[in-house]
């Protein structure tokens, strides 16, 4: 006797199988929990609709299979092989993934909440619009994986490889959890360490990618502060790459992470330029985090007021000025170029006060871009 399951969602449907002894549905159907198809050889199999709840598929072999609609809740699918199999608006709710082989499958629209995709490869996966609630990402491969429009509220996707990974319209992404420092760059660091320089600056060029997705996505729905997180995640790599450059001059398959100046094979021009690249990058981050902190700009301001002003009191600089506080009150007015002319600078030291005046234009300028950036945010 033939299955007599009834497709909600195909109502001309039915299903190919053979009843069960003592039974109405085939084994695929059968309303009962806890099956045992660990190991099992199911690739290419219809199962749509299929009742798994709480079921063992460890290590199951689903590759390909037709899985839509089915409910796979509590299920065990730890180390099964999921590759290309459909699984649109399936239940995998609280659904055991870790280390399972999702490549290429489909799961938009499914349920996903509270499961466990621990290093589970889900890499050039769809999951546009499903719900991923609470669910454990964490080390996932997301490699080019659609994720638009999904349902992110408290899930876990630290230590995940988000390289490629399409976000948009993601809901719920302020309650997400992602690493500060992308998997991406621990890699490249990983790399450096080893000395294998072309493969890190790869890594690098993948984590930078990474960085501006997710400064992008928070930007965009408003939360700004792990936006700026993100924006000093990518300086910060451009800074490793920057200060690499030199050490993978020989591989030309990078050149397009190396200065200029590098292509042209001239070790000694691309060190000089890859180390003031690096050193522009230091400073911006010591001195405004990369342009996300007005503050640092600030400090950083009253610190090189206050150097020059020990600077003129130590040297005698100043005409005029016998005790520290009027040589800083000349470092002010030098610093912000007013200028009233009741301090001058002896002849010989006028070039330390116009360095000063360029510095201070400079740092006033700068403030105000750093700032205005924060407030139109």
């Amino acid at each position: 006797m033939r299955c007599v399951h009834g497709y909600r969602h195909n109502p001309i449907k039915e299903c190919p199988r053979e009843a069960e002894e003592d039974s109405a549905f085939c084994p695929f159907h059968e309303p009962v929990g806890g099956k045992d198809f660990e190991r099992a050889d199911l690739s290419g199999e219809d199962l749509e609709e299929a009742y798994l709840s709480g079921a063992n598929l460890r290590k199951a072999n689903l590759e390909g299979s037709n899985l839509r609609y089915s409910d796979l809740s509590d299920a065990d699918l730890s180390h099964a092989n999921l590759s290309w199999a459909h699984l649109e608006g399936s239940d995998l709710s609280g659904a055991d993934l870790s280390h399972a082989s999702l490549g290429s499958s489909r799961l938009d629209g499914a349920d996903l909440s509270g499961a466990k995709l621990i290093h589970a490869d889900l890499s050039l996966a769809s999951l546009e619009n499903a719900t991923l609630a609470s669910a454990d990402l964490r080390g996932a491969e997301l490699y080019g994986a659609n994720l638009n429009g999904a349902n992110l509220f408290s899930a876990d996707f630290r230590g995940a490889k988000l390289y490629g990974v399409s976000l948009t319209g993601a809901k719920n992404l302020r309650y997400a959890r992602f690493d500060e420092i992308v998997v991406e760059e621990v890699i490249g660091d990983r790399l450096v360490r080893q000395g294998k320089y072309s493969e890190a600056l790869e890594s690098y060029n993948r984590a930078i990618d990474v960085y501006l997705l997710l400064k992008k996505l928070f930007a965009e729905q408003g939360i700004y502060e792990a936006a700026s997180r993100y924006s000093i995640g990518e300086w910060r790599v451009r800074g490793k790459i920057q200060r690499l450059a030199h050490e993978a001059l020989e591989n030309a398959h990078v050149e397009a992470f190396l200065p200029l100046t590098a292509r042209f094979r001239k070790r000694w021009l691309a060190f000089l330029e890859g180390k003031l690249r690096w050193l522009a990058n230091r400073f911006l981050w010591y001195t405004s985090s990369y342009g996300e902190s007005p503050w640092r700009v600030f400090l950083t301001t009253v610190g090189v007021i206050l150097a020059y002003a020990a600077l003129y009191s130590h040297l005698g600089a100043v005409e005029g000025a016998e005790s520290f506080a009027e040589n800083l009150y000349f470092s002010v007015v030098t610093f912000t170029t007013v200028g009233y002319g009741d301090y001058v600078p002896k002849p010989r030291y006028h070039l330390l006060a116009v360095s000063e005046a360029f510095l201070g234009a400079f740092m006033m300028a700068f403030f105000v871009v750093v700032l205005s950036r924060k407030v139109i945010r």
